[in-house]
This record gives C-alpha cells, sequence and structure tokens, in this order.
C-alpha cells in the first residue's frame, strides 16, 4: 500500500510540472511595466486593460506618443501587436526563454525590448469614468516623485494623451495635467473613489472603475512607511506597510504618494 501511494505521489509530482511551468511562464509574460528598447526609446505600459491596452512611448528627448496594444489572436500571453492611431502596426514576441525579453518586427524594425522595472502605483493611478462622459486611465509613474499620463478615451473612441505632475505639497492628493497642468484634478481622500477636476472655471467629477484603496488612521510622512493602527474587536493593533501591492497583505491604502500594503505585526514571545 505504501508503495502504491509513493508511487502516485511522484505520479501526481511529475503531472504538476507541466503545469506549473506553463503557469509560471504565462504570469510572467505580462506586458506590464516599463521597457528599454534597443532603438532608444522607453515603453510604458499600466496594468489596468486587457487588450486592447494602451502604451506610451517616450523618446529619448522626452517626447511621449501614445500606442494601443491588441494580443494576437490565439497567441495571448506570448505576442502582441501595437500601432499608433492610423499607423502601422508592429509586432512584439516575448523571448520564450525570457519573459523579460521582446523582439519586435515590421515595418524594416528589428529592434529588443528589456524590462527595466515595475511601475510606481499612486493613489489615483487606474481607470476612471467622468461626468463628461469621457474615459480616463491615470497610468503610474516609472519613479516616484515622476512625472506621469493620462489617456483619455472620448465617447466615439478617439484617445488623447496628456502629461500630468503632483501640485508640490500636495503629493498624492491634487495634480495638475494637460497644456501647462493648467486642468486640476484633486482625490476626495474620504473615498478614494472620486476626483473633482477644474478646468476653465468648469467642474467635473471622475468616479474610479474598480476597487479603491482602503481607508485608515495613519500616522507619518509620505516619503516614509506609514504607521497604522487598526481596530479590531475593541483592540488597538499595529500594522506594518511597505511600498506596492501584494496578494497577502491584510489592508490596501492611499497615502502620500504611493499605494501602501499593510499586514499586522505578528506577536512576538513573552521574552521580546
Amino acid at each position: 500500500m505504501m508503495k502504491m501511494l509513493k508511487t502516485f505521489s511522484t505520479l501526481l509530482a511529475l503531472a504538476l510540472v507541466p503545469l506549473l511551468a506553463f503557469a509560471a511562464t504565462a504570469q510572467a509574460a505580462s506586458p506590464v511595466g516599463v521597457w528599454r528598447s534597443t532603438s532608444g526609446n522607453t515603453f510604458i505600459v499600466p496594468p489596468f486593460e486587457a487588450s486592447p491596452f494602451v502604451m506610451v512611448l517616450v523618446a529619448p528627448n522626452g517626447t511621449r506618443e501614445l500606442y494601443t496594444g491588441r494580443w494576437t489572436a490565439g497567441l495571448e500571453g506570448t505576442q502582441f501587436t501595437y500601432a499608433k492611431p492610423n499607423s502601422q502596426g508592429l509586432t512584439a514576441t516575448f523571448d520564450s526563454r525570457n519573459a523579460n525579453t521582446v523582439k519586435v518586427v515590421g515595418g524594416g524594425t528589428n529592434t529588443t525590448w528589456t524590462k527595466s522595472g515595475a511601475l510606481t502605483q499612486t493613489s489615483v493611478s487606474g481607470t476612471w469614468r467622468s461626468s463628461s462622459g469621457n474615459r480616463f486611465v491615470v497610468l503610474p509613474p516609472v519613479s516616484e516623485g515622476a512625472t506621469f499620463d493620462i489617456v483619455m478615451t472620448r465617447a466615439n473612441g478617439e484617445r488623447e494623451l496628456y502629461p500630468a505632475r503632483w501640485t508640490p505639497g500636495l503629493e498624492g492628493t491634487q495634480f495638475g495635467y494637460g497644456s501647462k497642468f493648467a486642468t486640476i484634478a484633486t482625490l476626495d481622500v474620504r473615498s478614494m473613489s472620486s476626483v473633482r477636476v477644474l478646468a476653465n472655471s468648469e467642474v467635473t467629477t471622475w468616479t474610479r472603475e474598480g476597487r479603491a484603496p482602503s481607508r485608515a488612521l495613519v500616522f507619518g510622512s509620505d516619503l516614509e512607511a506609514p504607521a497604522v493602527v487598526a481596530v479590531v474587536r475593541g483592540e488597538r493593533r499595529r500594522m506594518v506597510c511597505a511600498p506596492g501591492l501584494t496578494r497577502t497583505s491584510d489592508l490596501e491604502l492611499g497615502f502620500g504618494a504611493l499605494l501602501w500594503s499593510c499586514s499586522f505585526e505578528r506577536s512576538g514571545s513573552a521574552n521580546d
């Protein structure tokens, strides 16, 4: 009987190996992140949309252009095409040996992308629906404090790209975007799901699509990990926070210019 169980366990383990390998490959082969091309350009791909998804090209001189990416039918997770509006697309294929490398061909182009880092999630990153009828995607910045991008989609499907930056002293709460950053957007920190937008004396409201970061009792500056105290069944418990989002955190919150994942402190031994 023990021999049969051992044989079954071995067969089960061998059967799971290709499944686990496939899952790891599918998860790793994602266009989300920051990519450096051998052409000298940088590509930013946010995590908020499936196919088609938005992409921003940043040229060496800082010029930014909007692209749209689409998975190749039948090759999702392996190959996608991307193009500017009304232009010929290029084909990007993940290196099967290294999911952090992409080969790009088409239109006389033959370049290689290398993933250079992740994006820094902020309190306003994500998709928003405006009372004007337009839809906005706020892309995460390449690094903390950097200028970030906003993609507006009109009701007719046309898209426009706007630069954005935080209002000094109000990072994580208020930002300006568009020409000379003149359109002012202010996050409702009570709900984390509403933004008041002022442009040319006209006010519109953005409503977040999807789950908003949670709120909590927070102390500290936006440059340091916040100290969080949660009340659980009448007991005050401290939490430990780190920047970014994880699937194992007990709480996600927007604070300062970043999103934070927080977990309850583990109880120490009696000798601590």
